[in-house]
């Protein structure tokens, strides 16, 4: 079985087919919210996408989630807990203290979305 190829070469790979997929590395402090705000720093495009690169969504979920811009959404998220999803090997404890964040966070900001916490969210670059 081969090695698995590490997210940079990955990336440096699609870029030579796609001019618009770039890497930016987070030369910082290392985390996964100072690694967004280090992409959302050099992202060009009308969308911005944010994702965990858990592999858990579909590429077609992101085209949907475009779509949605297109509608006229200035923002669109994804949700591991609404009707119809499945949440697969998550661990107890951990799905646990997810929905106890996601109530206070909806609670302290009156917020009616359910999965507060999910990484998988499209946003349009500047409002309209």
């Amino acid at each position: 079985m081969a090695a698995p190829i590490a997210t940079p070469e990955l990336v440096l790979a699609v870029a030579e087919r796609y001019a618009g997929v770039r890497l930016v590395s987070n030369t910082g402090i290392h985390g996964f919210g100072l690694a967004v705000r280090a992409g959302l720093a050099q992202a060009t495009g009308e969308a911005i996408a944010v994702d965990d690169g858990g592999c858990l969504r579909q590429p077609a979920d992101l085209v949907r989630y475009y779509r949605k811009l297109q509608e006229g959404y200035d923002c669109v998220f994804g949700s591991r807990f609404m009707q119809g999803s499945a949440v697969i090997d998550y661990p107890v404890h951990k799905l646990t203290i997810n929905r106890m964040a996601n109530w206070f966070i909806r609670t302290l900001f009156r917020l009616r979305y359910n999965d507060i916490t999910n990484a998988f969210k499209c946003y349009r670059r500047a409002s309209h």
